[in-house]
């Protein structure tokens, strides 16, 4: 349902150091058991650990506001915590572990990096493999404008 955007009129003008989102949802779009809202307030907010430059995002739907924020403790230390209306819900610790793989792949006659991270639960005294979270990334060039 969020796959297709587009442009209105009517925009609101935002702080322009902040990336700021706004979308409407139809009443007709907002009707079934996996629709818009829903989708956007169960965001997983594990999904920061492998974002480099977001440490929070901010969600306010109809007055109430939804606020996952990242927060780097120490070195590999990553405090994640999930507010509803000023209120802390949850709160998860990892130990996130980074390796940059300089020139490790081609493309286009271009030598590229690879961004590999890994994030551990805090909790790891009952560690299985499936709670391993794991992101590559690989570095592109952006085409000139």
């Amino acid at each position: 349902m969020l796959a297709v955007p587009y442009n209105w009129d009517d925009y609101k003008e935002y702080d322009k150091n902040k990336t700021t989102i706004e979308v409407k949802v139809s009443s007709d779009k907002n009707q079934d058991d996996y629709n818009v809202v829903k989708q956007i307030q169960n965001i997983d907010m594990q999904i920061l650990l492998f974002i480099p430059n977001i440490n929070k995002i901010r969600i306010n739907i109809n007055g109430s506001e939804i606020l996952y924020q990242k927060q780097t403790k120490e070195k590999n230390t990553v405090v994640l915590k999930k507010f509803i209306d000023n209120h802390l819900k949850t709160e998860e610790f990892f130990g996130v572990f980074t390796r940059v793989i300089e020139k490790a792949l081609k493309e286009d006659d271009v030598e590229k990096d690879i961004d590999l991270a890994i994030a551990i639960p805090d909790n790891s005294d009952n560690f299985q493999s499936q709670h391993l979270l794991f992101s590559s990334n690989f570095r592109r060039r952006l085409p000139s404008v």
